[in-house]
């Protein structure tokens, strides 16, 4: 404990960091005592301690926190991470379009089988 009675143990294992990476997500088990530390700092102080290694060659876009108490707390971790030129759409990914080129390739297809 520091002098002032806060722990400075971190929350976040190397297993919530992995969760976070892969799925933007995450859920931690803790005591009631520590239910400010999730909805308070959680966020400010160790996810973004951590962004390098959640969101690699992106930058953390957005982190929430939320409580689920009864006996003892789940701390609700959700991120986001938002990847240079992720603002930018390209027509490619445009589903409509792509449907519509494939129909009218197969539309050609049938008029040479015919």
């Amino acid at each position: 404990m520091s002098c002032d009675g806060e722990q400075k143990q971190a929350m976040l294992r190397q297993r919530h960091i992995r969760e976070l990476s892969l799925y933007g997500a995450t859920s931690l088990t803790i005591n009631q005592e520590e239910k400010l530390k999730c909805k308070n700092s959680i966020c400010e102080k160790e996810i973004s301690k951590e962004s390098g290694n959640i969101c690699k060659n992106a930058s953390l876009s957005s982190c929430t926190a939320q409580l689920s108490c009864i006996e003892k707390c789940s701390c609700w971790i959700n991120i986001n991470c938002q990847e240079k030129g992720d603002d930018e759409v390209e027509e490619d990914n445009d589903v409509s379009t792509n449907t519509e080129l494939d129909k009218s390739e197969e539309d050609g297809k049938e008029e040479e089988d015919e």
